[in-house]
């Protein structure tokens, strides 16, 4: 079931869904149709896992008794749950901004949520990668959790060269460390990319069959004066860019775990949207018996498509199957 907590600004929230729904409150089946919600990744060295959520289109009748025109702006959140609002997940806390609205309904343009703090022209870094995390959360006013980061945490020696936006700045050197971030209900969660962390075991009553794709097959991925191979002399080269460690045996450590990220399988996965449904960046194991042979993959999910019309989630996963 689709919670959605809609709080028109300067106005008292409503709780909506796409049906009434009588749970610890009532829900009123104001939803007509909602666009899909996506996490995902830049790439699967990792970064923000960042939300994208276009629109939604409310009845008429969640306006009777209240202001016409409808208020141009509301505060959203979404929660996803099958049994009761205790067991709620939050899935999206952002804003709607009001688009068209006529006799059949009311449509919404979501935003995402914002971060509008920016870093300055030849600000300093010089510590370790969930260091800087912490002390940029605190300037975005995030909390952090670093349970699953990379333990030592890498080293970051950085001088910014220009103005710019803190969340693009975390964005571009967690990817640079594959590392990889999402947010959640004021909190940033940071994930070690290669890191096997204790695994969600999924199985063939949990997802309908797979597919997979083979990931790049790298000839090199260099950053300055350092590289490491890939597996193939006749593949591609991967520039990381922008360096984020001064020292040369950080920027080599850097491109041989961009290797391994870049050169990981992806599983493409269907999933029923429940209670259990992997996170973003959680590492899961599935265990696939459609194929030939049966197929174990382990990785972590780079991204998830939540389509509430068919209640099915699309998860992509980087990882290794055996």
């Amino acid at each position: 079931m689709i919670l959605i907590e809609w709080t028109p600004e300067g106005d008292d929230m409503i709780r909506i869904s796409t049906a009434d729904i009588p749970l610890e409150h009532q829900w009123f089946g104001y939803v007509l149709s909602m666009s899909s919600l996506k996490f995902a990744c830049a790439s699967q060295l990792g970064g923000y896992c960042k939300p994208s959520f276009s629109e939604i289109t409310l009845s008429p009748e969640m306006f009777e008794n209240s202001t016409w025109p409808p208020n141009p702006d509301a505060d959203v959140k979404l929660y996803w749950t099958e049994t009761d609002e205790a067991e709620a997940t939050l899935l999206f806390d952002g804003t709607a901004t009001l688009d068209t609205y006529d006799r059949h309904g009311i449509s919404y343009r979501i935003l995402m949520p914002e971060f509008d703090d920016t870093t300055a022209l030849s600000t300093i870094f010089a510590d370790t990668l969930v260091d800087v995390m912490t002390d940029l959360c605190g300037d975005l006013g995030l909390l952090i959790d670093t349970t699953y980061a990379r333990s030592p945490s890498p080293d970051v020696d950085y001088t910014t060269e220009q103005d710019g936006q803190t969340i693009d700045l975390m964005d571009a050197m967690c990817e640079f460390f594959t590392h990889g971030f999402y947010i959640e209900d004021g909190t940033l969660y940071l994930y070690d990319m290669l890191g096997a962390t204790t695994a969600q075991q999924l199985d063939e009553l949990d997802f309908a069959p797979s597919s997979y794709r083979r990931g790049e097959t790298l000839s090199l991925v260099k950053c300055n004066a350092k590289s490491s191979p890939g597996s193939n002399p006749n593949g591609e080269e991967y520039d990381l860019g922008t360096r984020y460690s001064a020292a040369g045996d950080d920027n080599a450590a850097a491109c041989a775990n961009a290797v391994i990220a870049l050169e990981q399988d992806i599983a493409e996965v269907n999933m029923p949207i429940t209670e259990t449904l992997p996170r973003p960046l959680s590492y899961v194991t599935m265990y696939d018996e459609s194929t030939i042979k049966p197929t174990t993959f382990a990785g972590k999910v780079i991204s998830i498509i939540y389509n509430f019309d068919s209640e099915l989630a699309q998860l992509e996963i980087s990882g290794a199957a055996s």
